[in-house]
């Protein structure tokens, strides 16, 4: 139909046929038939109608109008989108040119979208980045994100800046912004909004299942605003379960955290998170989304002279009369938290080991609507400690298919098997078989992230963190 740019024919164990002109391609259809071949059409976008001569399979994402249309016709799945490791292990095995930091980078832009993710040229990757700008940038008024977010906006748009997501414990999709620069750029159209009409729009977003996600993001927006403002946060401490069973009758113990204004947010990636960030803020925000666990912390700003390098002790000691303290944000009754996301970012502070000998320097505190506060229940720190005999498989960012080979090619099939190795290859002592160097630097990459996932005793401090539940709404 109209709507084709390119097409491509795959046939089994045969190399793949483009571009083809409507001729060829019908008659390819014709010889198929002919023959008694099985014709499937994979389609990347939503076409002007059904095929015939063979089986559609099409990927929407997410336009209503086709979806509307193929509901009389056939079923609708609801398929994850890529993780961040899934699309590294894809470049890597597909042997594409693409770095994985130019992957990281494209992540941060398009989301889980291999479309986007993976494509062999920048320009095409700048083409879909100018694209997504323009259609933000085509948003001036409420209406208009009104309209996007409750679907009523042009197809087009809403398919580069919306994502299905399927619920995991319901036979519905919701739908989410597609990536975190998409979020930060309508962030930024939402800051001239006033409080009453991002209010409007939440309480609508709010009253629609589909669109949990874009009722959190929202609710996560006026959160940042509100504690960057600064104020005062009562806070309701969240006792342990076995507190709870103990001191049935006993009022809840409140706490106060003042939170200071800050001018200029400090907004952080993997590589400026650091104990020097003690003389910023005192407010933090990481750039990305990637922040498992943590949607910002405050820190008191410590007054660190020019040029003047912050020690580890110096940031120790600031933490011990001044608490650090982790927000997580959520409109949701439950939110269970991964311990390694606070252990990573307590190792990036220099503040890992002195949290693991006094949790209480620290204070999980999660922000949420006023209509949960009261109801709020302590949440779940999730651990798993993973012991050095156990499979590589184990670590986050490793898949099936890097185990695979570090196990074929290497013979390295554990945990600390794959750390002797990693130490060799830091060592430069580790002999690399052709095109293996990417392969290598996510393996070491993964292993230093796993860390002290593998010492219990860090999951257990992590699990005795103070956590407190409070609302910026009045």
């Amino acid at each position: 139909n109209e709507n084709v740019k390119g097409v491509a024919v795959f046939k089994g164990g045969e190399e793949p046929v483009r571009p083809l002109t409507p001729e060829k391609m019908e008659a390819a259809l014709e010889k198929a038939a002919a023959d008694g071949e099985k014709v499937l059409f994979l389609c990347d976008g939503p076409p002007t109608g059904p095929r015939h001569g063979g089986q559609m399979v099409v990927f929407p994402s997410p336009n209503e109008k086709w979806v509307r249309f193929s509901e009389k016709l056939d079923c609708d799945l609801y398929m994850p989108l890529w993780t961040r490791e899934e699309l590294h292990e894809a470049a890597r095995v597909l042997a594409l040119d693409i770095d994985g930091y130019e992957i990281d980078r494209r992540f941060e832009i398009f989301g889980g979208a291999a479309r986007e993710c993976l494509l062999f040229r920048q320009g095409g990757v700048n083409k879909a980045t100018k694209y997504i700008q323009g259609a933000i940038g085509a948003i001036t008024n409420q209406d208009e994100l009104q309209h996007l977010l409750l679907g009523k906006a042009d197809n087009a748009i809403r398919d580069c800046l919306l994502h299905y997501e399927p619920r995991p414990t319901r036979k519905r999709k919701t739908v989410k912004l597609a990536s975190p620069f998409v979020e930060q750029k309508l962030a930024e159209r939402m800051s001239v909004m006033t409080y009453e009409e991002r209010e409007s729009l939440r309480k609508l977003l709010r009253g629609l299942p589909e669109a949990a996600s874009l009722h959190e993001w929202l609710f996560k927006v006026e959160s940042h605003d509100a504690l960057r403002q600064g104020r005062q946060l009562r806070a309701r401490l969240l006792p342990l379960p076995e507190a709870t069973a103990v001191n049935d009758n006993t009022a809840p113990q409140m706490d106060v955290f003042d939170i200071a204004r800050t001018n200029k947010v400090d907004e952080f990636n993997n590589e400026s998170l650091s104990r020097s960030l003690v003389a910023l803020g005192p407010y933090h925000k990481p750039k990305s989304k990637t922040w498992e666990s943590i949607d910002a912390f405050y820190l008191p700003r410590k007054d660190v002279p020019l040029g003047q390098t912050v020690t580890v002790d110096e940031v120790v000691e600031w933490n011990r009369e001044n608490r650090l303290l982790l927000f997580q944000m959520t409109v949701s009754e439950t939110h269970d938290v991964n311990a390694s996301g606070i252990m990573h970012m307590l190792s990036k502070l220099d503040l890992l080991q002195s949290v693991k000998s006094d949790p209480s320097r620290v204070a999980l505190v999660f922000v949420v609507p006023k209509d949960l506060v009261d109801s709020y229940v302590r949440q779940t720190i999730v651990t798993v400690a993973t012991a050095g005999t156990e499979s590589i498989r184990e670590i986050k960012g490793i898949g099936d298919t890097t185990a695979g080979i570090l196990e074929q090619k290497y013979g390295i099939r554990t945990i600390d098997e794959l750390q002797v190795a990693v130490e060799r290859y830091d060592g430069g002592e580790l002999t690399l078989h052709d095109g293996d160097r990417r392969l290598w630097t996510l393996a070491s990459t993964s292993l230093k992230k796993h860390g002290p996932l593998s010492d219990p005793a860090y999951g257990d401090a992590m699990a005795k963190i103070p956590q407190y539940v409070c609302s910026w709404e009045e």
